[in-house]
């Protein structure tokens, strides 16, 4: 699919390092075929995000499933999410991530867009949380949505930790340590 192929591109290099002729060359489009199909770069980018947002949707759907215990939906989700960056299978670091540092301050839209796909995260999740404490295998200590931000800033530390340096160290470490916060 070629919107795949241009998400990977911008994944990979980012909105500002990748031109349209990469895009061309990347996708084996001509100008007018890559214009007509998908409008300029910044619209390629938007639907890039969408395309990367619905595969993490996915991702979430698969992982926050109730009928398992609440600890293992979200070591599920981090491993869906990280385990790709540990064997290098896909390209360093969260898109999404990736583009909120490197577009918050430059296009007010895709900063909006970004935030508005990171609270979906973070709804998903307290969701998760809130499903854990009515069950009983949560305390009511901490807030549903104060743990949903918890766990999305550590996931966010580790994608940007493997995109500034190129390996993520000891995940299952730092997870197992997010993770205690549920057991309180």
């Amino acid at each position: 699919h070629v919107l795949d192929q241009i998400m990977m591109l911008f994944w990979q290099r980012g909105y500002q390092a990748t031109s349209i002729h990469d895009l061309l060359d990347h996708t084996g489009l001509s100008r007018a075929s890559l214009y007509h199909a998908f409008g300029d770069k910044r619209e390629l980018y938007v639907r890039s995000l969408h395309r990367y947002q619905e595969q993490m949707a996915l991702d979430l759907d698969d992982a926050l499933m109730p009928s398992r215990p609440l600890r293992e939906q979200v070591r599920a989700l981090f491993r869906q999410r990280l385990a790709p960056q540990a064997r290098m299978s896909s390209p360093p670091g969260c898109l999404l991530i990736n583009a909120s540092t490197e577009m918050s301050t430059r296009d007010t839209g895709i900063s909006q867009l970004l935030t508005e796909m990171r609270q979906g995260w973070q709804v998903a999740l307290s969701r998760a949380m809130a499903r854990g404490q009515a069950q009983g295998e949560l305390s009511y200590q901490y807030d549903p949505e104060a743990l949903a931000r918890a766990l999305f800033l550590t996931y966010s530390g580790l994608m940007v930790q493997i995109r500034q340096q190129g390996e993520l160290g000891d995940w299952e470490e730092v997870l197992d340590i997010a993770l205690s916060v549920l057991d309180a």
